[in-house]
């Protein structure tokens, strides 16, 4: 009788090591697939950039480039009727400084309104970002489309204009810090909620008591859902003239 339990007691806990041990490959399974790797091209955002010399609209954006390698190609892939596509190479900017993997190419394109994808080549590979098979759409009065970027801060003729980030949630806080000597210290000033653009981004208004001049430097804060996304300008911040 006593082998008997013991062989029950034997039994259920070799049941329960099994159960702990599917628990523990399950979770790190799960966690494994919840992981997505980061894309090797996508757009930062675009945005209308105004009447260009020749009377047209024009638009202008930032892609982000994983640098897999010194020779790349970056071509933005456009139609304006939906029948007709285009190609338009994007030109290097600089390495990001805020994210060290990534290079910084720029476009701009006279013409409006466009849709398009993102053509990436480099190694022999071509990889694209054609924004989850929908390709991206840009049209007056959409002023911005944004993508790896939660939050920009458009300009207008080189001024900065109205701040536009994702809406990622009901309660959001953007801030403007600024610096009037070189960042030695700061203040936070409170932007103000605006519009929503669409059901996707929201419109807040730069806050009017920034001090001006030439040694004036800030950036955007937007924080939610317990994250901080920060607009400096690509490392080079915006100036409040």
């Amino acid at each position: 009788m006593k082998n008997v339990k013991k062989m029950i007691q034997l039994v259920s806990a070799m049941m329960l090591c099994c159960l702990l041990m599917a628990n523990i490959f399950s979770t790190h399974a799960n966690a494994a697939a919840n992981i997505q790797a980061e894309p090797n091209v996508q757009l930062y955002y675009a945005q209308f950039s105004g009447p260009s010399r020749a009377s047209y609209e024009s638009y202008f954006g930032y892609v982000a480039v994983k640098n897999l390698g010194s020779d790349k190609n970056v071509v933005i892939h456009y139609t304006k009727d939906g029948q007709t596509w285009n190609d338009l190479a994007a030109v290097y900017v600089k390495a990001d400084p805020n994210d060290p993997e990534y290079d910084i190419y720029s476009f701009n394109i006279l013409t409006s309104p466009i849709t398009f994808a993102i053509k990436y080549q480099v190694n022999g590979q071509t990889y694209w970002d054609n924004n989850d098979g929908n390709n991206y759409h840009m049209e007056n009065p959409n002023l911005v489309v944004l993508g790896k970027s939660f939050v920009k801060t458009v300009t207008i003729n080189n001024n900065p204009t109205i701040i536009y980030v994702k809406n990622l949630a009901y309660q959001k806080t953007v801030k403007i810090r600024y610096t009037t000597n070189n960042w030695n210290s700061y203040q936070d000033v409170d932007a103000k909620f605006y519009k929503a653009e669409n059901e996707n981004i929201d419109e807040w208004n730069i806050p009017q008591n920034i001090p001006t001049g030439t040694d004036v430097k800030y950036e955007v804060l937007y924080s939610v859902n317990g994250n901080t996304y920060i607009d400096n300008n690509f490392g080079d911040y915006y100036t409040n003239w």
